[in-house]
């Protein structure tokens, strides 16, 4: 079975239609909160949806979690997530 994880930055975000469209292809769904979450089991994740919000990346001095949120993806992108 394929996972994915989908990465949020507030309590009202969700996969939205795309989360049955992968549950019908059998791909189990993880959310994990930026900021709160540890996010390493991203790295492992078949699929990773990093979800929006009223959050900017030029917002690392008020929001310092997304300094590690940026490094994750990175890698994600660099491995071929």
């Amino acid at each position: 079975m394929q996972n994915a994880v989908a990465i949020y930055h507030v309590a009202f975000e969700d996969a939205g239609t795309l989360g049955p469209v992968l549950e019908e292809r059998g791909v189990e769904l993880t959310y994990l909160q930026a900021g709160r979450d540890d996010l390493s089991p991203a790295l492992d994740a078949d699929l990773v949806l990093v979800l929006g919000g009223p959050i900017g990346i030029y917002e690392i001095e008020r929001y310092p979690f997304l300094k590690e949120e940026l490094a994750l993806v990175e890698k994600l992108v660099k491995q071929g997530t």
